[in-house]
């Protein structure tokens, strides 16, 4: 039910073709001297063939869902390793909480499973904005068959809040993403691709406020080969002082999206990021 789920958001995100151009024009802005007409109908090939995959994976049982997470390669390029020789519990503290954090890039969800197989012992929390839907329990229930108990908290909400703090001062994971416009909740100021934009501090904010370690991951898809590249843990910044963190955060995304600019599936939530005075003509 999760790989499901997974081909339903991508196709929610496919470009009608009345915006492709638009989206060409976005892409060829940020990446000059790149086809953006090529890159646009490069991620819409790449968002089709992601849901095709996930759907014949959701064809699987549960057990044989796990082992394909299991197949994703992992890297830690900061140390230089690869699977198998990674330690990837080096990088989980037993007493401190965890943050992870990412895009909405490449097989992200698949790599998402494959490290909550690492922390299927601790308190886990999914953040997001909206209730989950129908066939979103579907899913949650697909990850807890694989041995993963979690709660899923909504951003809005004082207690929820005080759920997520205690949870990760507790030595819990929180899974929040941090590719999102000021829409979804308080924002901090940062340059990427050289605009000036706005991106969602929460990530940010949850680690600074719990004292947690901030690990950020990045999954995509190197010719035939799947990966996630786990980086080292960001130190969690003095409460208010978020906005050098996610600008840290952002230098990584612009690092991975320049190398797979067709795998990055907020392509359309670009503009929504950009200041008032940083927007594209037309």
């Amino acid at each position: 039910m999760l790989m499901r789920l997974s081909a339903k958001l991508l196709r929610r995100t496919r470009y009608p073709s009345r915006d492709s151009r638009r989206l060409a024009e976005v892409m060829r802005a940020c990446l000059p001297g790149r086809d953006g007409a090529r890159l646009s109908r490069a991620l819409e090939g790449q968002i089709d063939s992601s849901a095709q995959r996930w759907a014949q994976l959701a064809a699987l049982d549960t057990p044989a869902v796990e082992a394909a997470a299991r197949e994703l390669h992992l890297t830690l390029p900061l140390r230089g390793a690869t699977q198998p020789a990674i330690d990837l519990p080096d990088l989980l503290p037993d007493e401190q909480g965890i943050v992870l954090t990412t895009l909405h890039m490449g097989d992200y969800l698949v790599a998402l499973l494959r490290l909550l197989l690492h922390c299927a012992d601790r308190p886990l929390v999914i953040v997001r904005r909206r209730p989950p839907e129908r066939i979103e329990e579907q899913a949650f229930a697909h990850l807890r068959a694989c041995g993963i108990d979690f709660a899923v908290l909504r951003t809005a909400g004082r207690h929820s809040a005080h759920r997520l703090i205690r949870t990760l001062r507790g030595g819990g994971v929180a899974i929040v993403l941090f590719d999102l416009p000021p829409t979804y909740g308080d924002a901090d100021p940062v340059h990427f691709f050289g605009r000036s934009c706005h991106w969602v501090r929460g990530p940010v904010a949850c680690a600074a406020t719990a004292r947690a370690a901030l690990l950020p991951f990045f999954a995509y898809r190197d010719g035939e080969t799947e990966r996630c590249d786990v980086l080292e843990p960001l130190l969690p910044p003095r409460r208010g002082a978020t906005q050098p963190v996610v600008q840290q955060l952002v230098h990584h995304a612009e690092r991975y999206i320049a190398r797979y600019p067709d795998q990055w599936l907020h392509w359309e939530r670009f503009e929504a990021m950009l200041r008032d005075d940083a927007r594209f003509a037309g």
